[in-house]
């Protein structure tokens, strides 16, 4: 991993939501700068530490769907899966680092958060 992606990793880790307003069911909005990467990053880890829900195969299977296949995410741009696209700056491992982090709060919260 180079380290510009180690860098915006742990700014993704140190996003700040405020879990005191969603306790308490009020309603949230999230919009980072450029919309299409960091909303979808910050939204799904979100969404992974407050409800168990989501920390299961079939909850993770639908959060993707919600937070980045019906959200519109460029994935396959991000991904570099469709042929034709050229352009290198499209191409970044957005979801990988969703994965990355997922995996670092399994390792490093294992008492509280139980995925999959």
């Amino acid at each position: 991993m180079k380290d510009g992606q180690v860098i915006f990793l742990r700014l993704l880790l140190q996003s700040r939501i405020d879990f005191e307003c969603i306790s308490l069911h009020f309603p949230v909005v999230v919009h980072c700068s450029d919309g299409w990467d960091r909303t979808p990053q910050i939204v799904s880890l979100a969404q992974l530490m407050l409800d168990p829900y989501y920390r299961s195969i079939d909850g993770f299977r639908t959060l993707v769907e919600i937070c980045w296949l019906d959200f519109g995410h460029k994935m396959a741009d991000r991904n570099g899966t469709i042929l034709g696209v050229d352009d290198p700056n499209e191409r970044a491992p957005i979801f990988l680092q969703v994965h990355i982090s997922v995996f670092l709060l399994k390792c490093n919260f294992t008492d509280i958060i139980h995925i999959f």
